[in-house]
């Protein structure tokens, strides 16, 4: 991987900070491999500052999405909005754009300190955890179907937790 490592945030002020913080990583000079971009972009609105399949090296988030599962509460019945469509969470709408940027296999890790079959369950969608569970011998619905395109290939390593 040559890089550069792309630092998205939601916020502009974290972006000025991470680029203060990091001055020595950017480059502004044309024959030097330039090692990290910052970028203030909204993963839930669908990351457009990226182009699709834009993203080589994969995605590391380092806890929005744990966060965002955390704090959503319990799983329930997706709603329909007031123009009569279903409501997908934000954490649904983060995976689609994730799913938009990285190039075809390539990984999205993410790390969280919840049990993977809630994690998972949320993260995929409920069908598409329930055809990873079943080894893909469930109903061929159209929101199984968007899934299993998604994100055919789950590993979940769990870490050595020290404390």
């Amino acid at each position: 991987f040559i890089g550069p490592v792309l630092q998205l945030d939601i916020s502009s002020k974290a972006i000025q900070l991470l680029k203060q913080r990091y001055h020595n990583y950017l480059s502004s000079d044309e024959s030097v491999v330039k090692r990290m971009e910052f970028i203030v972009d909204d993963a839930s609105t669908g990351l457009t500052s990226l182009e699709p399949c834009s993203v080589g090296g994969g995605v590391v988030d380092k806890g929005l999405v744990d966060v965002l599962h955390c704090s959503a509460g319990p799983m329930i019945q997706r709603e329909n909005d007031a123009d009569g469509h279903e409501d997908e969470d934000v954490i649904g709408r983060i995976m689609s754009s994730v799913h938009n940027v990285l190039r075809p296999s390539r990984p999205f890790v993410f790390f969280s300190r919840s049990e993977p079959q809630w994690m998972l369950r949320r993260v995929l969608g409920r069908d598409g955890f329930d055809d990873l569970m079943s080894g893909g011998d469930g109903d061929d619905n159209q929101d199984r179907r968007r899934s299993q395109m998604l994100w055919k290939d789950v590993e979940v390593v769990k870490l050595v937790d020290y404390d």
